[in-house]
Formats: structure tokens, sequence, C-alpha cells
């Protein structure tokens, strides 16, 4: 799958690692007799994470923050990206067998 990141540099995912999926949809003109557009773009974000825990300035809720996210795509027609992400699943499952 192409992204932004390669995947050497995305780092060590920690405590509340989240992945995101957005689609969105793109509508034609009303008088174009085109169908709507959708796309996905994939973003994660690595969690909460703090590489000097000792040091750290907690606030009055005492909890890291979350670090915000970051896209890991362009957008990418949902058509392909499913299909990909159908392969990285299959690949996956004839790995582990």
């Amino acid at each position: 799958m192409p992204t932004m990141a390669s995947y050497d540099k995305v780092g060590e995912l920690d405590y509340l690692t989240h992945i995101i999926f957005e689609v969105y949809e793109r509508k034609p003109d009303a008088d174009a007799d085109v169908q709507r557009e959708y796309s996905v773009r994939i973003g994660f974000s690595p969690g909460a994470n703090c590489f000097h825990v000792l040091d750290t300035n907690i606030d009055d809720t005492h909890a890291l923050k979350v670090l915000p996210r970051k896209n890991f795509t362009h957008h990418i027609p949902l058509e392909s990206a499913i299909s990909m992400l159908q392969r990285l699943v299959e690949d996956d499952c004839v790995t582990e067998k």
C-alpha cells in the first residue's frame, strides 16, 4: 500500500494507539451523469507516549496526552483500498497457518 511514511519510520506504538479510516465522498455536479466517487485516507496516532516519564510534568488530569493523529496515506480510491486491505489480511492469514 502506498504510504506517506515508510513503515520503519512509524516508531513504537504505545497505549491508546489508534488507526483512523476516513471515508470521503465527492458528489458530482447535479447536471453531470457521473456516479459519486469515494476515497479513503488512513491515519493513526502512536498513542500516549513519553520518552522521559519520570521528568514529565503531569497536568491536573494526571494522564499522559495521546499524540496527535498523523496521515499515513494520501486519498486512495475506495475500491483500491478495500482490495489492498483484503490482500494484506489474506496474506497474514496464510502466513499464520
